[in-house]
């Protein structure tokens, strides 16, 4: 019986494949920037809402172009407009395909670390027995969790004190 709700192996060619493929795709987009953070924060954020405002004031400005102000020409605006939503189409569908990886990420690096608790506790028991080599695998394994439960131990050696007086 299987636990895996997902088995399969993705080869280094196939996922060098999709790593160039998410590349060249970007291709036709030249114009992609890096901001730095400073930069993010400082810049004026359209959210979902303002994008109905935006294309709204478009049109109004489409019908009355002199209200516009002389540093930005109406098909400037009209570019900014369409190029706004062409890529927050393109991003809610990076968003939806990065969204499936974590999730399917999620769920094969869960399967592994079930398996790997699993194995990890049949060597811990066959270690208990004297089963040659489990000993020196177990404690190799054990190194991984050294960490995590020294607050433990140190919360019950400074208890102790406490309880016997």
């Amino acid at each position: 019986m299987s636990i895996n709700k997902i088995n399969v192996e993705v080869t280094q060619e196939t996922e060098e494949q999709v790593r160039q493929n998410i590349e060249t795709s970007t291709d036709p987009l030249d114009f992609l920037i890096n901001l730095q953070m400073l930069e993010r924060i400082r810049m004026a954020k359209m959210g979902r809402k303002d994008l109905g405002f935006v294309e709204r004031t478009y049109m109004h400005a489409v019908d009355n172009p002199n209200y516009l102000n002389n540093y930005v020409t109406l098909e400037e605006f009209g570019k900014d407009v369409s190029t706004a939503k062409c890529l927050r189409r393109l991003n809610a569908t990076v968003d939806s395909l990065k969204e499936r990886i974590n999730d399917t990420r999620l769920v094969v690096e869960s399967e592994a670390y079930a398996t790997a608790r699993v194995y990890y506790s049949a060597v811990k028991a066959a270690a208990k027995v004297g089963v040659p080599g489990a000993e020196a695998i177990a404690n190799d394994l054990a190194v991984h969790y050294k960490n995590r439960g020294s607050s433990k131990v140190e919360k019950k050696d400074t208890e102790t004190p406490t309880e016997q007086t």
